[in-house]
């Protein structure tokens, strides 16, 4: 399945990140954790990968995490997404970037939000390490459109400027195009009145650039 999604995903899109299948569920759980332990080190809040593991005699890989008590953000109340929380997010975001690693797969689900209102991102899954300006602004064009659908245009893109800056957020910006978008945030998206046009002009603003210019995925 994974083989399939990816292989669909580089056939379909340019610039987002690679999607090359691995040549076996030990080198991607590998991958997996590589990421997440470089997460981790580079200041991100990411659950410590624990353990690796074979399980029986098959191919079949185990990954272990500590369990986070607490709610993926597509399942909280909307209220409990305040401002501290979507800094929070970013500054995760700008810890990835400073690793060099995109996750690739920023919908809200990916993020868990403790029972201290701490907020978790888990799942490297579709990370990429040394990742390309492209994965790294459609990181930021993700994280946008998903805080977007429960927060508002306003909240998500001031959240976004103070944290990672207006270059980065500009990079980003040229991302905000529904293709780059996962399947859920999409669907989020398009259920907001306008879409994703008052997020675009808002960020734009924030970013001072008068006409947005979108990158050709």
């Amino acid at each position: 399945a994974d083989s399939l999604l990816r292989s669909y995903r580089r056939v379909r899109m340019r610039d987002i990140g690679e999607d090359v299948a691995y040549s076996s569920v030990r080198r991607a759980v590998a991958v997996e954790a590589m990421l997440s332990m470089s997460a981790e080190r580079a200041g991100a809040r990411t659950p410590t990968c624990v353990a690796v593991a074979p399980i029986g005699t098959g191919d079949d890989m185990l990954l272990a995490f500590p369990e986070v008590q607490g709610a993926t953000l597509d399942k909280v109340p909307a209220e409990r997404l305040t401002d501290e929380v979507l800094d929070q997010a970013w500054t995760t975001i700008a810890s990835l970037r400073t690793a060099g690693v995109a996750h690739r797969d920023l919908q809200l689900s990916s993020w868990i939000l403790d029972d201290s209102d701490q907020l978790w991102l888990i799942d490297f899954s579709f990370g990429e390490p040394g990742a390309s300006d492209g994965a790294l602004g459609a990181d930021i064009a993700e994280l946008l459109a998903a805080t977007y659908s429960v927060v508002g245009a306003q909240r998500a893109a001031a959240s976004a400027a103070r944290v990672v800056g207006a270059s980065a957020l500009e990079n980003g910006l040229s991302y905000l195009v529904p293709v780059a978008l996962t399947r859920p945030t999409r669907a989020a998206v398009k259920s907001q009145p306008e879409g994703l046009e008052p997020l675009v002009t808002e960020t734009a603003e924030v970013c001072g650039v008068e006409e947005p210019q979108f990158a050709p995925i």
